[in-house]
């Protein structure tokens, strides 16, 4: 059987456990808004999936049209209104965003505008990324229990799937390169 899940990083929300659930809008101004709240918190490339999701954590109570239904412990069914657009990041999302590099906030209305600057990167991922995944590889360590420790401890990761593509992108093909390179010296001695 197959959960579904809350698309943000570092949500645990999943189908059943209380939380809504809400498919990603039709209208693109409104999906855009949506697809850019999940990508502030590094997943610059992310684009949703016909089941992609955001469970009601990620909505203000005014998002909804029975606002105060769920607070005063009356069942109902939690229905966006027209043009709700996600605001609320989970803790370990803001600690990220706290630190996010490499990108320059909106003007705000006292003219001032915020620099930072990024870490390096290899073919597209932070290297800080790159060093946690071979250090995962390396040491034999299951991903899936490392990352699920990690965000236990409310620390900032990637998930599996970007794991998985840094293993494919770049440490594969980096002990290929170094097995070519010492393959004959091994064997001539």
């Amino acid at each position: 059987m197959h959960l579904t899940y809350c698309v943000m990083d570092f949500c645990p929300s999943k189908a059943g456990d209380g939380t809504a659930l809400h498919k990603f809008p039709r209208d693109n101004e409104q999906r855009d808004a949506w697809i850019k709240f999940v990508r502030a918190t590094g997943r610059h490339y992310w684009t949703p999936a016909k089941t992609s999701v955001l469970c009601s954590l990620h909505f203000t109570t005014d998002s909804y049209y029975n606002m105060y239904a769920a607070e005063l412990g009356i069942p109902a069914q939690r229905r966006l209104r027209p043009g709700a657009v996600p605001t609320v990041y989970p803790a370990a999302a803001l600690r990220l965003l706290a630190h996010e590099t490499g990108a320059t906030s909106p003007k705000r209305q006292d003219e001032h505008i915020s620099r930072w600057h990024s870490q390096p990167k290899k073919k597209r991922y932070a290297m800080g990324s790159i060093v946690l995944a071979a250090s995962i590889l390396f040491t034999g360590s299951s991903p899936t229990q490392v990352l699920r420790l990690l965000q236990s401890a409310s620390i900032a990761c990637f998930i599996k799937g970007t794991y998985d593509r840094i293993q494919k992108d770049i440490l594969v093909l980096a002990v290929h390169k170094l097995w070519e390179c010492q393959k004959g010296s091994l064997f001539n001695n």
